[in-house]
């Protein structure tokens, strides 16, 4: 018998509606939406048949439920095929009853397509186990349809339209999905709003092309139950709780605190490791786990399951009445696998929750009662009977996992191997972790320790309970290793704390998988100006979770949340885009060098022609600090000698809180090599004197060559203003610049003017440099009679604002037992302190230290610090037990030579050189005068020739010219019994400049008249051999450094020629 499609739709409509109510008519077509109200069945069944046949018109629908008759007055019994956006349609609250429950099993499939007909028959068989399981448990015959696509179960209800219908709908639908749901066919848990659209059967499904495989079919009634019942609330109302939620009433408030604050967080894992099968499916903002065989009885296999709640709570329980009908069961199923828990550990973690939270209500302003009990404390635990003042002093069993670190490892690296375990314990108690991470990270990335060294202690801002956060902004040009440094320091760090892959920005707020003191890496990453807002927000709410109120698709109000502890690291050429970003971060640079250009090629070439051998996806160093990240506690941080530490500018007051967060960190990470004090049940780390010496070194580097703390530069602005330094003019133009960096017009002039990109703006060097101006001129170009006007901007640079203006980065120690200053030595400019200081990494350009006076010329003398000495007393203050023979400066200390370093650094001189014991000294002090004459002699005799630079890091070693604590230069040939020679940065730079400047070429020999600039590195300049070779003259086939080049243009700019005619 032929299909009647006329029939098919009269024969839904009654089935649906009844006569004399309005149903509206929904049109999908490719142009549009079309719709129409009636209440004349007859002319609808007309006006669709007609509208069936066009191919254009993917699909016709009806409101399932009743609908306001008003509406009628809107498209009375007619239907227009395109709406203008003022023509409404039904909505939610138009709806006036409800009457059906729909369920729609929909294959998973591309979309856009029909679906194959095995997909299309399997949907079917779906919808009759479906309707099975719920007649099984009670429910009416429903109507069971084909829609084309999938299938249909429509059951009749009856119930108003408010919230509480439209919520046991939902939750209905959901639990449904949650049990029926797979990877071929799901059950569209979006059909819960009063105003859903149903397809009207006999007429034509149309998604993509109609091919053999995926063809467009009739949607039509299958199955029709003989009386059409009615289903009950209590029904719906069982069915949607077959599965609990974390804000209902099952399981209850109480119940879920307990479990968060007992489970471990991740259900997927602890599931794992103990063997038990299960099926994951996603609940809610949720994970539903159906487990494969009941663990709480034998006598069926079926119905048990566990959620793991967006909170990180967890419900486990069974369907059967027998293993208690769906109650909270997860105390049992833990204590059936893990046996019951250990009440000294869990009163260890009440104590540090406790003293996290009476943290955190400090720094909100909030107050919080010593007798509370924190969440999750079981009164009736026998471990915890008696315990009123959660303040008082224990004896405290350390957990092997505290805070942050609980998780439970999620990869299947053996990570929990004992001796990983081992290796990553005596790291920690022996060894130096920061250390051991860099040179981990150097296997795998070239240079860039700096880097490297950020985003470690970023990382361990995370344990520093009472930290402000670490945040690393890293800027470089494009393919000079941001994206491959950042995934090198993220493959150590664990699973757990990681988001994998690349995440926008908006993802953030919705990202099911984000905890707290995750690691947020955005690489080259577009912030829109709305996330910049947000992203500012977040890093300054480090200590508690970031809200944020928005609104869905549907207009409904939502607030999403961002963890408390979550480290942020952006990579980008031209940095985030915002100043006040840039303020909150580390701002370090990537190394472009040359050298470093170099160094990376080398290794490429080394590893493409060595053959690779079989090893683990993982090397063992990369556990073993996954396990430390694991092992290291969360902990609060004191700084005794905070009160001593100066700052040469107190402009910016984010910087100091860095520089005390790198202080805390670096105790953070020595935690089982530092002194441990309890304070009413509360344990802190004292840093020391070694913590604060590595964190200014780290921050001296961070406003040096590595970084631009204090200036807020990126890598490109400093490179600029290096170039403009070396041109040594007050005022310039874009086309001198050019001429020295072989940069284009248009790169220079979005550096200094600063430009707009995607709706960002980024500002330019006339904004952040106060050195830097300029001016409109106008310029004549051409010869008499030719002339052309035309206008030019000429900049105009200020040297000494800009040394003023860099120079405020400096941080020294006052020492506060005034027995030890030396009243019989004149202060000193407090600036030379600061630049003593910090010179092993706070230095300017060569340009730049030969405009400002030598540190070994200025009449100071600094203090020895012998570290391994040192104490605090109990008030907290600190106090030197030390014998050594100090030499003081003002109120300031520094490191510089003592006796002990002069012994010391005795034996590092050539026999040719005075050693440094016979120096005059008077009661044990070498005067700076005799240093000074000292270092002057042995530094005429210095060939910059002579001197490897060591890679990486620079040694921990004394500079044998100045006695300086860090060299990155090393003497390459030594005579036999020779010591080994070493050279600070600063006394290395000043050689090559004595060095080039006592060079005096015959006159007219060099001619620089044709010489361009290279962009690539050529060797070393052939008048010095010592500096990297710039220029170049292609016809005399000579080369010079930038040293060279400018004295021989000096020659000719004063009179001379530089070539012989």
């Amino acid at each position: 018998m032929a299909f009647d499609r006329r029939s098919e739709i009269l024969r839904t409509l009654h089935l649906i509606s009844s006569p004399g109510r309005v149903v509206e008519v929904r049109i999908i077509t490719n142009d549009g939406i079309g719709s129409g109200y009636f209440d004349d069945f007859e002319k609808l069944a007309d006006q669709v048949c007609i509208l069936d046949d066009n191919p254009q018109i993917r699909g016709i629908y009806i409101t399932l439920n009743e609908v306001n008759p008003a509406l009628l007055a809107r498209r009375a019994n007619r239907i227009i095929i395109r709406l203008s956006k003022k023509d409404a349609t039904t909505a939610d609250k138009d709806i006036i009853r409800r009457h059906w429950f729909p369920i729609d099993i929909d294959p998973v499939r591309p979309s856009g397509v029909s679906s194959s007909d095995e997909e299309h028959r399997y949907a079917l068989a779906k919808a009759k186990e479906i309707s099975a399981y719920l007649h099984s448990v009670g429910w009416p015959e429903p109507i069971i349809a084909d829609s084309g696509n999938g299938a249909h179960l429509l059951y009749r209800i009856d119930l108003p339209n408010d919230d509480a219908a439209t919520d046991i709908i939902k939750k209905s639908l959901n639990a449904l999905s949650a049990r029926f749901s797979d990877d071929i066919c799901t059950i569209d848990t979006a059909n819960y709003n009063a105003a859903r659209i149903w397809k009207l059967y006999g007429t034509m499904t149309r998604k993509g092309d109609n091919t053999p495989p995926r063809s467009h079919r009739v949607a039509s009634l299958t199955e029709e139950p003989v009386s059409l019942s009615l289903t009950g609330c209590d029904h719906l109302a069982t069915l949607a709780s077959l599965y609990p939620s974390e804000s209902g009433h099952q399981p209850s408030e109480k119940c879920l605190s307990k479990c968060q604050n007992d489970t471990p967080v991740n259900l997927a894992t602890w599931l794992s490791r103990h063997d038990i099968g299960y099926m994951q499916k996603p609940y809610g903002n949720g994970t539903l786990f159906i487990l494969d065989q009941c663990p709480f009885s034998d006598a069926h296999q079926d119905g048990a399951y566990a959620i793991q709640f967006e909170s990180g709570a967890i419900f486990a329980g069974c369907h059967h009445n027998s293993c208690g009908g769906g109650m909270q069961r997860w105390k049992d199923l833990k204590q059936k696998y893990e046996g019951k828990p250990d009440s000294e550990d869990r009163l260890s973690r009440m104590h540090k929750d406790n003293a996290r939270r009476r943290y955190h209500a400090e720094q909100n302003g909030l107050t919080m009662q010593r007798s509370e009990r924190p969440d999750g404390a079981d009164p009736a635990d026998p471990g915890l009977s008696g315990i009123s003042d959660l303040s008082m002093p224990r004896h405290r069993k350390k957990p092997k996992k505290s805070g942050i670190q609980q998780e439970t490892p999620t990869g299947s690296d053996n990570e929990e191997n004992p001796e990983i375990t081992r290796k990553a314990e005596e790291i920690l108690r022996k060894g130096n972790p920061v250390r051991y991470m860099r040179d981990t990270f150097a296997l795998d990335h070239v240079g860039d320790q700096v880097v490297a060294e950020c985003l470690i202690l970023s990382l361990a801002s995370r344990i520093v309970i009472n930290s402000k956060g670490l945040h690393v902004s890293i800027t470089g040009d494009s393919g000079k290793g941001k994206s491959h440094a950042i995934d090198t320091m993220l493959a150590q760090v664990p699973e757990e704390f990681r988001l994998s892959g690349r995440i926008s920005d908006k993802a953030l707020f919705y990202s099911q998988d984000l905890k707290p003191g995750t690691v947020i890496a955005l690489d080259d990453v577009s912030l829109s100006e709305q996330m910049q807002e947000i992203l500012k927000g977040v890093i300054t709410s480090f200590l508690k979770p970031f809200r944020y109120r928005t609104v869905t698709k549907d207009r409904n109000g939502i607030t999403c949340t961002i963890p408390e502890r979550c480290v942020w690291w952006v990579a980008k050429v031209e940095g985030v885009g915002d100043d006040q970003i840039f303020n909150r971060m580390l701002t370090v640079w990537i190394d472009d060098s040359e050298e470093q250009d170099k160094k990376v090629l080398e290794r490429t070439l080394r590893e493409a022609a060595q053959i690779p051998t079989a090893v683990s996806s993982v090397r063992e160093e990369i556990l073993v600090i996954r396990q430390m990240w694991r092992m290291v506690e969360e902990t609060f941080v004191i700084i005794p000698y905070a009160e001593q530490i100066e700052f040469q500018s107190a402009a910016n007051r984010r910087n100091p809180d860095m520089l005390l967060d790198l202080i805390k960190t670096n105790a953070a990470l020595m935690q089982f090599q530092r002194e441990r004090r309890t304070i009413e049940g509360t344990e802190y780390i004292i840093a020391t004197l070694d913590d604060f010496n590595q964190a200014v070194r780290l921050y001296n580097a961070l406003n040096g060559d590595t970084g631009g703390q204090i200036t807020k530069l990126t890598r490109n602005e400093a490179s600029l203003i290096d170039a403009i330094r070396t041109l040594n003019q007050e005022e310039l133009t874009v086309l001198d610049i050019q001429r020295v960096t072989g940069w284009t017009n248009s790169a220079i002039s979005k550096l200094l003017n600063g430009y707009a990109s995607r709706g960002h703006l980024y500002s330019g060097l006339l904004q952040k440099c106060p050195a830097l101006s300029f001016y409109d001129r106008s310029v004549t170009v051409g010869d008499v009679g030719k002339t052309t006007h035309r206008r030019s901007k000429v900049y105009v640079w200020d040297n000494s604002l800009y040394l003023a203006w860099v120079k405020g980065g400096a941080v020294s120690l006052r020492q506060q037992d005034e027995d030890h200053h030396d009243t019989t030595t004149p202060p000193d400019d407090p600036e030379d302190d600061f630049r003593n200081f910090s010179a092993e990494s706070n230095r300017f350009s060569a340009s730049a230290e030969n405009e400002r006076t030598s540190d070994l010329s200025q009449n100071s003398t600094c203090t020895h610090i012998l570290r391994d000495r040192e104490s605090f007393s109990e008030t907290g203050t600190f106090t030197e037990e030390a014998a050594d023979v100090r030499i003081s400066t003002g109120n300031h200390e520094c490191e510089s030579l003592c006796p002990d370093r002069a012994a010391e650094n005795e034996s590092l001189l050539s026999s040719n050189q005075p050693s440094l014991s016979n120096q005059g000294n008077q009661n044990g002090r070498i005067t700076a005068e005799n240093s000074r004459k000292h270092a002057e002699k042995i530094a005429a005799t210095i060939k910059p020739d002579d001197y490897l630079r060591i890679e990486g890091w620079p040694e921990k070693r004394p500079c044998h010219l100045c006695g300086r604590s860090y060299v990155q230069y090393r003497k390459r040939s030594l005579k036999e019994n020779e010591e080994p020679a070493f050279l600070c940065a600063d006394c290395y730079n000043k050689a090559v400049s004595r060095y080039v400047a006592s060079i005096i070429p015959l006159p007219g020999l060099i001619s620089t008249d044709q010489m361009v600039r290279l962009n690539a590195g050529a060797g070393k300049c052939h008048v010095c051999n010592t500096n990297p070779l710039v220029w170049y003259d292609h016809a005399s086939h000579l080369g010079l450094c930038d040293a060279c080049y400018l004295r021989e243009q000096s020659k000719k700019s004063e009179g001379g020629s530089s070539c012989t005619p």
